[in-house]
């Protein structure tokens, strides 16, 4: 299949970084979304804030019929970065954004799009949500118990000054169930998420706006 061009492409998805594209490429394509879309990857979040600057133009948003940008939360969980980064894409788009929710950046220009994984005020990013797709259903209890008594095991657990460990546990469970490649887009490109569980629900419903 072609790659989709910018110039050609009437929906644009930004993502931080390269894992995150082949993840949302997944998704999309799992929603019918796929056709029609460039996923622009801003080479991760030290650059996200000049990267936004130079690329979402006037030109770009009026010549689109949807951008959409969708973040990692991280450490964030006093949400200083994510209004910097809707501050800006305020600026950009001529929109007032709301996490989760699509605006119209003028009469004539594209709808615009902003999103938070797993939510804004939360510590965590997209492997938080899938964690969870497979923590909250029954069918996987037994594997989630080996997976965090694993972690427990190996001194990998939350600590003061991180939190973030849902990223230790998926790949721990993907390295079994997935194991010519654990990471996220990979399994996902191969079925091995649930784009229908619960804990997805929020995030695809975002999507299915696209």
């Amino acid at each position: 299949m072609k790659k989709p061009e910018l110039k050609t492409s009437p929906r644009i998805l930004v993502v931080e970084g390269y894992s995150d594209l082949t993840f949302y490429a997944e998704f999309l394509e799992m929603l019918g979304k796929q056709t029609g879309v460039y996923i622009k990857d801003m080479g991760g979040r030290e650059r996200l804030m000049a990267e936004l600057e130079t690329f979402i133009s006037p030109a770009l948003v009026a010549s689109k019929s949807h951008i959409a940008v969708v973040l990692d939360a991280d450490d964030d969980a006093t949400n200083t970065f994510y209004a910097r980064v809707k501050t800006k894409l305020d600026a950009l788009t001529g929109c007032d954004l709301k996490e989760g929710e699509w605006s119209t950046a003028s009469k004539d220009g594209a709808k615009v799009g902003f999103f938070i994984a797993p939510a804004p005020g939360a510590v965590g990013e997209i492997e938080d949500l899938v964690w969870s797709s497979f923590s909250e259903d029954p069918a996987h209890a037994e594997t989630v118990r080996c997976v965090e008594q694993f972690i427990d095991c190996m001194g990998a657990g939350p600590t003061a000054t991180n939190q973030r460990i849902a990223k230790r546990k998926l790949g721990s469970l993907l390295a079994v169930r997935h194991e010519d490649d654990p990471r996220l887009g990979p399994a996902a490109r191969d079925r091995k998420i649930n784009f229908d569980a619960p804990a997805l629900r929020r995030l695809r419903t975002f999507l299915e706006g696209f």
